[in-house]
């Protein structure tokens, strides 16, 4: 049964939890980017596959984007570095007015393409 937090972590698509490293890694990254990017950061997408070489989109606001891309890279890193490699985050960032690139994730990450 589930929680009523993980039903709100979910944002109306069901996710199912299978590879317990990959998803406290990528919940780990997502908690490390809002707090160094803040506002700057406006989402992020997780696809059920890769997308343009990438398993994950972040999206950042365009004043954000020049300090961005240093810091998701790093922060990564340091992710694959806490679970021993084991797990490979490759992120996509993205603008937040990018539209196309946004779609092909969200595509992706409900099962189609």
């Amino acid at each position: 049964m589930y929680s009523s937090s993980a039903k709100a972590i979910t944002r109306g698509f069901p996710r199912v939890l299978m590879n317990v490293d990959w998803d406290l890694a990528i919940s780990r990254f997502f908690i490390r980017l809002q707090s160094d990017l803040k506002d700057n950061l406006v989402g992020i997408v997780i696809p059920d596959g890769e997308v343009y070489e990438s398993n994950v989109l972040v999206i950042v606001t365009e004043e954000g984007s020049r300090m961005a891309v240093s810091r998701i890279l790093r922060i990564a890193g340091e992710i694959e570095d806490m679970f021993g490699g084991r797990v490979v985050i490759s992120p996509y960032i993205a603008l937040e007015g990018e539209e196309n690139v946004i779609k092909a994730f969200k595509e992706a990450s409900r099962g189609g393409s």
